[in-house]
């Protein structure tokens, strides 16, 4: 899986960022419990689109919807270096 964009939606005052990442391909089942290793992990499959989110208190919350081929990333503290962390793990995930 690769990260083929990025756009920064909103800036907060408190430091925390909000983006979205294009990826080269649509989000899977299978990419979702990949990324749910990083953290606390909800998965509903049952709404109209099946809807996914990680969290990791006090650093990021992963949001997307399985099939769609962009996700959003919240960085709670942007100054902390998840934003590579995560990416990396992205990037990754076709080594899997």
């Amino acid at each position: 899986m690769r990260i083929i964009g990025s756009t920064e939606i909103k800036k907060f005052k408190q430091g925390f960022i909000l983006k979205e990442y294009l990826l080269d391909e649509e989000i899977t089942i299978v990419f979702i419990e990949y990324l749910s290793k990083l953290g606390f992990s909800q998965y509903f499959p049952d709404f109209a689109k099946p809807f996914f989110r990680i969290t990791k208190n006090g650093k990021f919350m992963i949001k997307g919807i399985q099939g769609n081929g962009s996700l959003q990333v919240f960085y709670l503290d942007c100054f902390a270096g998840y934003e590579q962390d995560i990416t990396e793990y992205i990037a990754s995930f076709n080594a899997v």
